[in-house]
Order: structure tokens, then sequence, then C-alpha cells
């Protein structure tokens, strides 16, 4: 069982416990007092309470340096639509399938993806070898509009698998591809082979 702990906008102080499969943008995932503002709260495509634990805090810094990311960072600011066109011309070139990382700072499952994604071996070589990972942030300046065309997602972090084109090949929950604090690398390796070229 995943539980979400989140701090409230309004007061760092007060912890909220909230069950939930991956984060949702009204709850945090690691008890970091990263929040989300209270305006995003309403704009969750998904808020489907289940079951849930918090995962470790973790870091983003190893993020900026796997190669296989055209965004490595969660920027509300940043224009997804402008970055996809950017990452179908690389994924075109490099003949590479896309990977969409929807999440935010906010979400700890996201941040720890994220960190696993660059630091078991295994898995970096297989993205290196075979995807580019676009991450897009939720809540953020332009996402709703951008997500609008893909399936809803009820819980992040979520990932979208885009052919080399940009065409939507698959939508894929994160939940299943955990096993206990973080991620289970034979699960996640098989889902990626599942949608490598």
């Amino acid at each position: 069982m995943r539980v979400c702990l989140s701090a409230s906008w309004l007061s760092l102080t007060a912890i909220v416990l909230s069950l939930a499969v991956g984060c949702n943008p009204t709850t945090t995932a690691a008890p970091d007092t990263n929040t989300i503002p209270a305006s995003a709260n309403n704009a969750a495509p998904g808020n489907s309470n289940s079951n849930a634990s918090a995962p470790p805090e973790t870091s983003s810094v190893e993020t900026e340096t796997a190669s296989f990311y055209t965004v490595a960072t969660y920027d509300v600011a940043s224009d997804p639509v402008q970055n996809l066109t950017a990452t179908i011309a690389r994924a075109q070139s490099e003949n590479k399938r896309i990977l969409l990382h929807v999440g935010g700072e906010w979400c700890g499952w996201c941040k720890l993806m994220s960190k696993f994604m660059v630091t078991n071996p295994a898995v970096k070589s297989h993205l290196e070898k075979n995807f580019l990972v676009m991450k897009v942030t939720y809540p953020g300046d332009h996402a709703e509009a951008f997500l609008a065309k893909y399936p809803k997602i009820e819980a992040y972090p979520h990932v979208f698998v885009l052919e080399t084109n940009g065409d939507l090949l698959h939508s894929q929950g994160t939940g299943e591809l955990e096993q206990g604090q973080g991620y289970n690398e034979s699960l996640l390796l098989k889902f990626l082979t599942e949608w490598t070229r």
C-alpha cells in the first residue's frame, strides 16, 4: 500500500494523509514539503484515491546527465508542443521512440522514477539505445491543452509511448512497475522492451 503525504499550501506544517495510486497534483508523494499551489488542485485529470505508499525522498540532479532526455527537468513554463516538435525531429534522426514522462517536482514518485532511470545501469542503457524521454510538467502553463489529446491520466508519474513521428502507441500507468518503495528493474525493462522498435 503506497501512502502519499501532502503538506498544505497554506500551512506547510499541516500534513494530510491520503491514499493514491501514484501521485496526483493535490498531494505530494514524498514528505519533502514540496507542494503544489491550491489553485491547481481542481485541474487534476485524475484524483483517484486507492492503494499507495510514499517513496523515499529523491533528487532530480541525476536526470540532467542522461543523454536520452530531450527535456530533463519539470518546468511549469516549458511549452510541451515546442518540446515535442524538437523531440520528434531528434527521434526521427536517431530512429528512436519517445516516452512522455508526465509529472512534476511536487511528485515524489516522479522524482524516484527519474532517478531510477538514470542510476539503474540496465534501464539507462536500454533507454539510451532505444528511446528519447521528454518530461511534461503537470500542472504547467501549457500542459492541459497539450495533454487533452492523450488518454486521461489517473496518477503520476504517467508515461505515454509515442512512435518516432509522435503518434501515440500506448498509455502506461507506472504503479504496476513499482516494487516496495521503488521501481522494479525487470518490470520496467519488460515494459521498455515491449515498446522498443
